[in-house]
């Protein structure tokens, strides 16, 4: 492995890496490194993946292009303090606590059973991260739990594909691109959120309508006493980011969730 020099940039496509395990070329470029250009990216990215720092897999969902992930050069920075002092101080959405970046590691391979879903919750995350003051990843929760003794944020099932921390109070976010069966739902899964003394709201994003409409008759159907459920429609939180960002700004951070409650199909 050559020298080379560790930007903020390479630090903050690192961190990702390790929260979301992969990254595709365009989320790199719509909200990693926004303000880099397309020449600037496919060089860098060619010169990390040479010294191992990232590796390649091909992009499942267009066919073309790659995703990215921490590679073994990423992994072997986790160990030089100066580099966690750096990561800890890189962006207001990341969660800036020692333990969590102590807690990373590599990952061999992409699961290929989650790859869609996980590509929908990337691109959730972008959105929702700077609104809140913590958001915590579902691979980062498998992480910590498994590697750090103190369980601040150890959590128990059901576990959700993110968590949300805002104002005191704890959020669930759910992706839904494919359904489960009604028991799944009711006896696992919303029983599980009743009896969990951490959360009290859970926001499903749904990928189709289709989905959206059994998920919700769900909800219904089984009543919950404890817990709110709010459903979303994945499209329309896209396409209305722009909306919802000005809102948020507006706002300068408080409600920001009732915010988001405004984008639900209904509860």
């Amino acid at each position: 492995m050559g020298f080379l020099r560790v930007t903020d940039n390479d630090l903050i496509l690192y961190r990702y890496l390790f929260e979301q395990d992969f990254l595709t070329r365009n989320q790199i470029k719509n909200y990693v490194w926004e303000d880099l250009s397309n020449g600037h990216i496919d060089n860098r990215l060619a010169r990390l993946t040479k010294e191992n720092y990232i590796k390649k897999h091909p992009d499942l969902s267009a066919g073309v292009g790659s995703v990215l992930m921490a590679g073994s050069g990423a992994v072997g920075l986790l160990n030089n303090d100066t580099i966690i002092d750096r990561m800890l101080n890189l962006k207001s959405s990341f969660i800036n606590k020692r333990k969590f970046i102590r807690a990373y590691n590599d990952r061999e391979k992409l699961n290929f059973a989650r790859y869609n879903h996980d590509e929908y919750l990337n691109n959730v995350r972008f959105i929702l991260e700077n609104f809140v003051e913590e958001y915590l990843s579902y691979r980062l929760l498998l992480v910590y739990n498994r590697n750090v003794e103190d369980k601040e944020y150890k959590y128990t099932r059901p576990t959700p594909d993110a968590l949300m921390r805002d104002n005191g109070r704890t959020y669930a976010i759910e992706l839904e691109n494919t359904l489960k069966q009604d028991f799944r739902y009711k006896e696992k899964i919303f029983k599980g959120y009743e009896k969990n003394d951490r959360v009290d709201t859970v926001f499903y994003i749904c990928t189709s309508r289709s989905i959206l409409d059994n998920v919700n008759r769900l909800i219904k159907e089984f009543s919950p006493r404890k817990t709110s459920i709010y459903v979303i429609e994945y499209e329309k939180l896209m396409n209305a980011k722009e909306k919802f960002i000005a809102m948020v700004y507006k706002r300068k951070r408080n409600n920001n969730i009732e915010i988001l409650k405004k984008f639900t199909f209904h509860k």
